[in-house]
């Protein structure tokens, strides 16, 4: 299942650029992608997927927590009849070829849909600045910096959608250099430095809190 996981997630960021550069071979390339989460759909259906228990990751313990439905039959098996009908778009020179466009905006929308689950409850950076607490044996986390987490959720929320919405208006662009260049680049690059611009001023916002 390791390879399975490890398949999808190469394809998924080579993505952009296989549209781009290898376009006359792409039913060959949706249809190994189709396949990959067609075996993912029969792992878990059968009950042989058990990534979630034998994580030992905290940190992803918590993120599955947050999104069961990433790991679930039913979003596999989306998945799969998302690219097997790219598969017969493309092999049969058919119209519709926008939608092979929309992978970029369903991770993003999922991720926007993780950052949100359960954000009245109890952020997920709340949940993960808790463990880095607990690791690092520091104080438990006063009011401002909960309050902190909960703002930081919901820029990431944010993020996530703007990316999203962002990937769809790139698309639309008869050059789809800007879109490859966003969703093969910039949208990793611009995901880092939200996460290490907000470690480096963490401290400073939380004092402006008060």
């Amino acid at each position: 299942m390791k390879i399975i996981n490890s398949s999808l997630f190469i394809s998924g960021l080579l993505y952009p650029f296989v549209i781009y550069f290898f376009n006359k071979y792409l039913w060959i390339f949706f249809l190994l992608f189709s396949l990959l989460w067609l075996i993912k759909f029969i792992f878990i259906y059968s009950g042989r997927n058990s990534a979630v228990k034998e994580s030992k990751n905290e940190f992803v313990k918590i993120f599955q927590s947050y999104s069961l439905f990433l790991g679930s039959k039913h979003m596999s098996f989306v998945f799969f009849l998302l690219f097997f009908f790219m598969f017969i778009i493309k092999y049969m020179n058919m119209q519709f070829e926008e939608v092979i466009y929309i992978y970029p905006v369903i991770i993003y929308v999922i991720f926007f849909a993780v950052f949100m689950y359960k954000i009245k409850e109890k952020p997920l950076i709340q949940s993960f600045a808790e463990l880095e607490h607990k690791v690092r044996n520091l104080a438990p986390l006063t009011n401002k910096e909960k309050r902190y987490t909960y703002i930081l959720t919901y820029i990431w929320s944010f993020f996530f959608l703007a990316s999203a919405l962002l990937c769809i208006f790139l698309s639309l662009f008869e050059n789809k250099t800007y879109w490859v260049f966003y969703t093969g680049v910039a949208g990793y690059m611009l995901t880092g430095l939200l996460f290490i611009s907000e470690r480096l001023l963490r401290s400073k916002i939380i004092k402006i809190m008060k």
